[in-house]
């Protein structure tokens, strides 16, 4: 199952699981539950940390969210909202190596942020209903 079909799947129960692959067995973990809408998911690998856009109701909806994937459950924090005002939060990309991400939302807008959403960009306004978003570093070719 892909990382966006993990997304959808857990949307629809309202719960994120982090599912890891052994060789000979699936295991999951419930990380949170009873978040508004959660849609779209990527994972920074380096800082451990999982990113979701969550198209819910405010304050916890219309927000990219992200949370340790290694803090033990009972020591758990909530989910930090790293970015806002969006208008159903649909796509999300991370670019980990320049420290950014990418948003969509349904009102047809790309935005762009650093991981810890500071330096908000609105890259494109009323584009149509986006749905989702890629981040592709293609490698320079020479000439």
């Amino acid at each position: 199952m892909t990382t966006r079909g993990r997304a959808a799947s857990c949307a629809r129960t309202s719960t994120y699981r982090e599912v890891k692959r052994r060789r000979t067995a699936r295991t999951s973990r419930l990380l949170y539950d009873k978040l508004p809408e959660p849609i779209d998911l990527d994972l920074d690998l380096g800082s451990r940390m999982l990113y979701w856009t969550d198209r819910g109701d405010p304050p916890r909806g219309n927000t990219v969210n992200r949370a340790p994937l290694d803090a033990p459950q009972a020591k758990r924090p909530a989910p930090e909202i790293v970015f806002t005002h969006l208008m159903e939060g649909i796509g999300l990309a991370l670019d980990p190596k320049h420290g950014r991400m990418f948003i969509t939302d349904f009102g047809g807008s790309v935005y762009s942020a650093n991981l810890d959403g500071s330096d908000p960009k609105t890259l494109l306004i009323a584009e149509g209903n986006l749905t989702g978003i890629a981040y592709v570093e293609l490698p320079a070719t020479a000439t």
